[in-house]
């Protein structure tokens, strides 16, 4: 019986699959283990300690007061058993994704109560300008503080004081009501959030934050220094942010979203802060022993949830075309 010899034809095949999946195992190792590093707390008889939190942040810094952003307007809060609450962080001149966004989540809304008994609200949060207004629409939050790029600390601050004075009426008094923050600019699928959680059953873990996962990033980097923004040591004198969710979109349940509210308020230094997702998502989610959650094993995997879609308002279009086309509501 001939044996057959190895064509070497097939050796550089061979070797480049072998590099891609070399890389595949190495990147997924490196993510798995940067993940684990998140934890720079203890709970000790049921007491949260974040012994790792820089003195600044481990006590109340306001000593007994509140920084509070307030609104000029808020709308009507969301009712119901089972609540999922999208707040869209929107600015006042961009008319046209929230023209999509609010017919994404409208056609969605009817969907998601006849099937799966949950009642979806979307709001869109924004400042104020003197040179411009926005829509009169019974979706827009308006907070108290200027609607400028710089001030998106005060925007995420008004969305979180908006969701917790919703979340503490008293007939809102439910632990499976579900936050999702995110950019006018992000498609986010919340048909396969509320499969994946399966929401209207069980409900979000109440202490894990999920979204694109940001590890071990560095203070001072590349977007730091293109804005021109600068950390003072007194307020973060590490090197590194504690792990976070990024900017675009973050799931939580409504007691960890009460949690991060409530510890915002005791810091009126988070405004100089310019990266409000690593102190809201990655200081304040610390200082409550809030972990980071999975959406899948892969370090990509919040993709097939949410994407960013860094302003392309075609893009944006496209996706939520594609998802409404799924769906058959389009």
């Amino acid at each position: 019986m001939r044996k057959r010899k190895f064509n070497r034809r097939y050796f550089p095949h061979i070797l480049l699959g072998s590099f891609f999946l070399s890389c595949f195992v190495v990147l997924n190792y490196d993510y798995v283990s940067s993940f684990e590093k998140q934890n720079y707390y203890q709970i000790v008889d049921g007491e949260c300690t974040a012994e790792f939190m820089p003195t600044t942040w481990r006590s109340n810094f306001l000593a007994g007061k509140k920084w509070h952003v307030g609104h000029l307007k808020i709308p009507s809060c969301p009712k119901g058993e089972t609540r999922l609450t999208v707040i869209i962080k929107t600015a006042i001149s961009n008319h046209e994704s929230r023209d999509i966004l609010r017919n994404y989540y409208l056609k969605v809304k009817r969907k998601l109560r006849e099937e799966n008994g949950i009642e979806l609200s979307h709001f869109f949060v924004v400042g104020y300008r003197e040179d411009s207004t926005v829509e009169n629409a019974d979706d827009i939050i308006i907070g108290n503080f200027e609607d400028t790029y710089a001030n998106l600390p005060y925007k995420t601050k008004a969305a979180y004081e908006y969701f917790t004075l919703c979340e503490n009426k008293e007939e809102n008094q439910n632990e499976q009501s579900t936050l999702i923050i995110h950019d006018d600019d992000t498609w986010v699928n919340v048909v396969e959030i509320v499969k994946f959680f399966e929401l209207g059953k069980s409900g979000l873990p109440y202490n894990e934050l999920y979204g694109n996962h940001r590890l071990e990033v560095s203070v001072e980097n590349y977007w730091m220094d293109e804005k021109g923004f600068d950390i003072n040591e007194e307020i973060w004198p590490y090197s590194f942010w504690p792990n976070y969710i990024s900017g675009p979109c973050v799931i939580m349940s409504s007691v960890a979203a009460k949690k991060i509210s409530s510890s915002a308020s005791e810091f009126d230094i988070i405004p100089q802060i310019p990266v409000e997702d690593a102190v809201y998502t990655g200081i304040l989610r610390v200082k409550n022993c809030l972990k980071l959650g999975r959406l899948g094993w892969l370090y990509n995997n919040h993709q097939k949830y949410c994407v960013h879609t860094e302003n392309q308002i075609e893009k944006l279009q496209a996706k939520i075309d594609k998802t409404l086309s799924s769906l058959n509501l389009l």
